[in-house]
């Protein structure tokens, strides 16, 4: 082969390296790109707070309007459950469980879960209840939405727990784990092993958007890490 050839190869060679590493930037989907950013950049936008627990392993970012998150925390007669709340919005609120709580009832709220897998195409269960009474829970979600690190969220209502659906209190008594009718949960699994899961829910979520794309946001701006 001719030096002039080899050297034509070569330039061929990088600008096609050039053009295929630009074209994976350039189509790159924005809502992936996004999600990555929400979490990082919350420190820059004075509209924005970011709450982070260490111990449970996972952060999100709010809007500073929303005021300051309060956690507390409730001891079983084993275990542990904890809930979140914001000092000024009251609609939006979240919590989980250890795998080993136990108290004295049987029943709780849906953030009373272990998280979720996939079971058909638009079918999922969800683990509901600790370790010593755990049931499994047919859900149809409303939508599937990702985190910051892109792990699924699982947001649903009322309408697609499909083992509600016949429910009737005055004859089937008490049951936990149930969606106001009003509003609609969204669960995301944690990589601990005490805390497996972190649900949040939107307790009006009726015919209003602007609590809707809150929901959302703060759902698509979650960041899940190991817990310390």
């Amino acid at each position: 082969m001719q030096p002039n050839t080899v050297k034509i190869t070569i330039i061929f060679s990088l600008a096609a390296i050039i053009l295929l590493g630009a074209g994976c930037v350039l189509f790159q989907p924005k809502n992936n790109a996004r999600r990555q950013q929400s979490v990082a950049n919350v420190t820059n936008d004075e509209r924005k707070k970011l709450y982070e627990n260490k111990e449970l392993g996972f952060a999100f970012a709010y809007p500073a309007e929303f005021g300051e998150v309060i956690l507390e925390k409730g001891a079983g007669e084993t275990g542990n459950i904890y809930s979140g709340k914001f000092t000024v919005k009251s609609d939006i609120i979240f919590g989980g469980l250890s795998v080993d709580y136990t108290a004295g009832t049987d029943f709780g709220t849906i953030s009373f879960n272990q998280g979720f897998q996939k079971k058909l195409a638009n079918r999922y269960e969800l683990k509901y209840g600790p370790d010593i009474n755990v049931s499994i829970l047919n859900i149809e979600p409303l939508q599937t939405l990702y985190t910051a690190d892109n792990e699924e969220i699982l947001v649903f209502d009322a309408s697609g727990m499909l083992d509600y659906r016949d429910y009737d209190p005055e004859t089937d008594g008490g049951m936990g784990g149930q969606v106001s009718p009003e509003g609609k949960a969204a669960v995301i699994n944690l990589k601990g092993n005490i805390y497996k899961s972190i649900t949040f829910e939107l307790l009006n979520a009726t015919e209003n958007k602007e609590a809707n794309k809150q929901f959302i946001d703060i759902l698509e701006s979650i960041k899940v890490t190991s817990p310390e």
